[in-house]
């Protein structure tokens, strides 16, 4: 987003233009967004956490086209209208047709808990934004997206970081790992973030760069970080204590 103009910015089909409610996650108007995203990472508005781990994905991909990219779990296609005003070749998949973007832009409706409608070594690059919670195999989207990433190919992707200083005061608090249902967290991809960084490894994937979205602390947090942080906690890298995702760039060696 850094690279587009207001014109640009308003043709991007945020949900605020088709949808409203109070589960819609907020999203900023198209002219605040040049001075959001000047914003330092640890001064950054928690509300409009699903925008800046957009921003960030969008950042690791990069303007340096034309790349051929899969967003697989598309949505309404924010970030494929991005990346096309950015210059590169994007497809949008979801398994509901939601999506809104450019109509030149190629969208396929399909179930990406199934086989993956493209042929080998298709892309250079499949992204997946805040979505792989919701699949039924982390082990069975990641060997899809090796399989139709080129050599050396990249994916670029969201995940919950529930060990930050927020997920530990949350458990040291109620007892609970997080507040999502039961359902979600039988899942490993949701569960153990370090799960993920190993099953790449053994399919072959290096990872590149773990950047995060926006900072959780507050005051009860910086508390518990007070008085507990240090026996618990370690770490000094505001991403791995404060970010409520991460957002993972990993490249293919095949």
């Amino acid at each position: 987003m850094d690279h587009l103009n207001i014109d640009q910015l308003k043709q991007v089909p945020w949900n605020s233009r088709f949808i409203s409610g109070p589960e819609v996650p907020p999203e900023p108007l198209p002219q605040k967004i040049p001075d959001m995203i000047k914003v330092p990472f640890m001064k950054r508005d928690r509300q409009f956490s699903l925008f800046y781990t957009w921003l960030e994905i969008v950042r690791l991909v990069g303007n340096n086209g034309p790349l051929k990219i899969l967003d697989a779990a598309c949505g309404r296609g924010q970030i494929v209208q991005i990346l096309k005003f950015y210059g590169h070749d994007v497809t949008g998949a979801d398994i509901v047709d939601c999506f809104c973007a450019d109509k030149t832009i190629p969208f396929v409706q399909t179930d990406l808990d199934q086989t993956f409608p493209f042929p080998d070594n298709s892309f250079d690059a499949v992204i997946n934004s805040t979505a792989l919670h919701y699949l039924k195999s982390s082990e069975d989207f990641f060997s899809e997206t090796k399989r139709v990433l080129k050599p050396n190919g990249r994916i670029i992707f969201s995940i919950s970081n529930i060990s930050n200083l927020g997920g530990r005061y949350y458990f040291f608090r109620t007892g609970k790992i997080t507040e999502y249902s039961s359902s979600i967290l039988t899942r490993k991809n949701f569960l153990y973030p370090h799960y993920i960084f190993e099953l790449l490894k053994s399919l072959g994937f290096t990872v590149e760069n773990i950047s995060g979205n926006v900072p959780i602390s507050n005051f009860r947090i910086k508390l518990f970080a007070l008085f507990f942080g240090k026996f618990l906690f370690k770490s000094s890298d505001p991403v791995i204590k404060y970010s409520n995702a991460f957002i993972i760039s990993a490249i293919l060696n095949k």
